[in-house]
């Protein structure tokens, strides 16, 4: 293959990509938009517990188990503030309470 082939492979690649990150982008914020305009509006939390647990009612873990809670990678999603919970959040594990992100 010649080099201004692989350029144009490249460049139309490069195209492709962008045109689906913005969709991805796109169907994100209509999401976003449908969570906001329900009466009441679902409610994310993503916080971390001020001791660092982890807890599992709340949290699956991600690719590493601990009693503590490193970081979050997706928020519980709850039907609404103080409502049932929809979705558990997914959140990294620790076994060193040191780890914590954010944390002293």
């Amino acid at each position: 293959m010649s080099v201004s082939k692989l350029l144009e492979v490249m460049s139309v690649l490069k195209r492709l990509e962008a045109v689906n990150v913005k969709r991805y982008i796109d169907k994100c914020t209509e999401v976003c938009w449908y969570m906001s305009v329900q009466d009441p509006q679902l409610f994310m939390e993503g916080d971390q517990s001020p001791e660092g647990k982890f807890d599992s009612s709340k949290y699956r873990e991600y690719t590493k188990k601990g009693p503590y809670e490193e970081f979050v990678v997706w928020p519980v999603l709850y039907l609404y503030r103080g409502g049932p919970m929809l979705s558990k959040g997914v959140a990294q594990g620790s076994k060193l309470k040191d780890k914590i992100s954010g944390k002293d």
